[in-house]
């Protein structure tokens, strides 16, 4: 009798047992389950992830501090509008100081569905002193959602309430590498109820995680969170504060700080714009370009007309630095994040720019004039000199420079990215004058001007000359597409030269067959738009190492490393001429690699010659938008130190020496 009257509460609980586990993913030290506030499930509603955590580990907060990764989340037929994160703990593990969760938490996710039943897939990095990634696929709908108000409600109350308006920023200001600044509360009576502050940055590339300075006045909270002596503190910087209470509740919310604002960093970015700008002229892959203006100089012989020429090709300079920054402007406050040389990431345009320096060089050896085939074009820009060669070769200029960032230019390029938008366009400005005041120089100095050659026949050898380092410009674009779109699409483009070249030469018979010459124009007015549509079509290839001990950027993998190794992050370009020198004369030599080798450092190649979303957010991060950019972390684990763009043999074993001492 007591058996029977048993047997169906038995049931139950094994039953209940089952049905709350069936949906619960383990895996490695965790569990995790989709939690709800309700049972009806719309297709838009704030959905609970809900891990539960071994003794000893822990899982990350979005700013993991010194290691670490935070969880990541991706939605099928549907979209995250936002992530909502409980204020996190300092957990100490070694000599690192970690953002993250210990025993339980519910990270929140603000969810949209276009189709029933969505996937739900989760990435995360479980750590005690060695870490686990853990990974999961979860279809949401009423029977893998458990309904628990209570735990909901609990830590939803964790999450910080955005921008408190009962908290006002008093005092700020950098010193030392401390970050300091002051909270008033609205009343004075709330400051008696604090028994302990906590600050949260949430930008770590900045800010340090250790436990900052926090003192409490009858009249303020006053922080001195430290920061990263290489970091850029212009704008404002956002943190999470956690205030506990007498009675042993939490004040949770985030707010925005801004630093003082400091004229002299802007006039610190618009000389150092200048000076980039400047140096820029003496890059290599400005060469050619320069050889065209020189020769238009030398082709000239007046003064007059050799003024008027440079003001014209300093106007196609500026005008196009401007055009530029404005685009950058504009998707940057698009919420687009783009970078500088954003346009060779395009291999259709770097295709067509090979083009273009193929057709020009075969004009300087005197295969065809532009007048020849266009001959109404080129008689009605004649007279109009903004408009034409000297304009344009300005233009070309430009664009063909940007993939280079000469000394100093990184630092001014990456304040565009902290300043306003007036303030950003004209460090771009200064960048353009910088870069157009050689020329404009040399044409309104007279004893330059009088110590050029007197043209004549000479010139058509100089002209011939200069054709050379236009194919050498071609090569060099060519590599770059073979990085881009792999071998084919460099066959597709010598194959498109022949055909462009052939157009050319029958465009400029000597016999007036109409039908041949339309042909040719044909040809050459087609060919090139044909040969970047099938490039752009073309699948981009699988990226391999030249060097085996590069290893491809992944922020979770460099995290897991920055535990036991000094990190190198090299990030680079194909289209990059700074860094392919800096490759080969340091990076890459023997010396240097065995330097790595015997020090057991991680090496990283973060490879931006194709368009990369996570590698154009890193180096936002570190206040740069530009590449070449070296980071280095040494074996303690210290902040990043951010090297020069020009590297030398002497910087980089100087890394380790410094390493030693501490």
């Amino acid at each position: 009798m007591i058996k029977s009257i048993c047997y169906p509460f038995v049931f139950m609980i094994l039953f209940f047992a089952f049905t709350s586990e069936a949906f619960v993913v383990k895996d490695n030290h965790v569990r995790v389950e989709l939690i709800s506030e309700n049972k009806t499930l719309s297709n838009n509603f704030v959905l609970g992830v809900y891990f539960q955590i071994d003794p000893e580990w822990h899982i990350y907060w979005k700013n993991p501090g010194d290691s670490g990764a935070a969880p990541k989340f991706k939605l099928s037929n549907g979209s995250i509008n936002s992530v909502q994160w409980p204020y996190p703990e300092r957990i100490p593990v070694g000599d690192f100081t970690n953002f993250g969760y210990s025993k339980e938490v519910i990270l929140f996710l603000d969810v949209v569905f276009d189709k029933p039943s969505p996937i739900l897939s989760l990435e995360w990095l479980v750590c005690k002193v060695e870490c686990i990634p853990g990974f999961a696929e979860i279809v949401i709908d009423e029977s893998t959602v458990r309904v628990h108000k209570k735990i909901f409600d609990k830590f939803k109350s964790r999450v910080p309430i955005p921008d408190s308006k009962v908290w006002e920023t008093q005092y700020v200001e950098k010193e030392n590498g401390l970050f300091q600044f002051s909270l008033k509360p609205k009343s004075d009576k709330i400051l008696t109820e604090i028994k302990n502050a906590f600050v949260y940055p949430e930008n770590g590339s900045v800010f340090l995680s250790k436990q900052p300075n926090v003192s409490l006045t009858n009249k303020s909270l006053h922080f001195s969170v430290p920061y990263s002596k290489n970091s850029f503190i212009e704008e404002e910087e956002r943190f999470v504060f956690a205030l506990h209470k007498n009675d042993g509740s939490v004040i949770s919310f985030s707010k925005g700080v801004v630093p003082k604002t400091s004229t002299s960093n802007y006039s610190m970015a618009l000389f150092l714009a200048f000076l980039g700008g400047l140096l820029l002229n003496l890059m290599p892959c400005v060469f050619p370009i320069l050889s065209l203006k020189v020769f238009s100089f030398v082709k000239e012989g007046k003064v007059k007309s050799i003024r008027k020429s440079s003001r014209a090709y300093g106007a196609g300079v500026i005008t196009t630095f401007l055009i530029i920054g404005g685009m950058l402007m504009f998707l940057r406050f698009s919420g687009e994040s783009l970078g500088w040389g954003f346009q060779l990431q395009h291999p259709w345009l770097v295709y067509l720019l090979s083009l273009l320096f193929f057709g020009v060089g075969l004009n300087f050896l005197g295969a065809f004039e532009f007048s020849s085939i266009f001959p109404r074009i080129t008689s009605a820009l004649s007279s109009h000199r903004w408009l034409s060669g000297d304009f344009g070769v300005g233009i070309l200029a430009v664009l063909v420079a940007s993939p280079c960032t000469a000394p100093f230019m990184g630092s001014a390029l990456g304040l565009t990215l902290l300043l306003p938008a007036w303030q950003s366009l004209t460090v771009f400005l200064f960048l353009g004058i910088g870069f157009a005041v050689p020329m404009v120089l040399l044409a309104y100095y007279p004893g330059l001007i009088e110590r050029l050659p007197r043209p004549g026949r000479w010139m058509i050898l100089v002209r011939q000359l200069f054709a050379f380092p236009l194919f050498a410009t071609c090569i060099w674009l060519f590599w770059i597409l073979s990085h881009q779109k792999g071998i084919d699409a460099v066959f597709l483009s010598l194959g498109t030269c022949l055909v462009f070249a052939l157009g050319i030469w029958l465009t400029n018979l000597q016999y007036r067959n109409t039908i041949i010459k339309l042909f040719g124009l044909g040809l050459v007015l087609l060919i090139p738009f044909w040969g970047a549509q099938k490039i752009n079509k073309m699948k981009t290839p699988d990226a391999k190492q030249d060097i085996s001990l590069w290893t491809d950027y992944n922020e979770s993998e460099i995290a897991k490393n920055l535990k036991t190794y000094p990190v190198f992050i090299d990030f680079t370009a194909s289209w990059c001429i700074t860094c392919q020198v800096n490759k080969k004369t340091v990076l890459e030599t023997k010396e240097i690699i065995d330097l790595f080798k015997k020090n057991r450092v991680y090496l990283v190649r973060a490879d931006w010659t194709n368009y990369d979303k996570n590698i154009t957010e890193t180096l936002a991060s570190f206040r740069r938008n530009s590449v070449p950019l070296y980071v280095f972390y040494d074996r303690n684990g210290s902040s990043a130190k951010i090297l020069p763009e020009l590297l030398t043999k002497k910087m980089i074993i100087e890394l380790f020496k410094k390493g030693d001492k501490k």
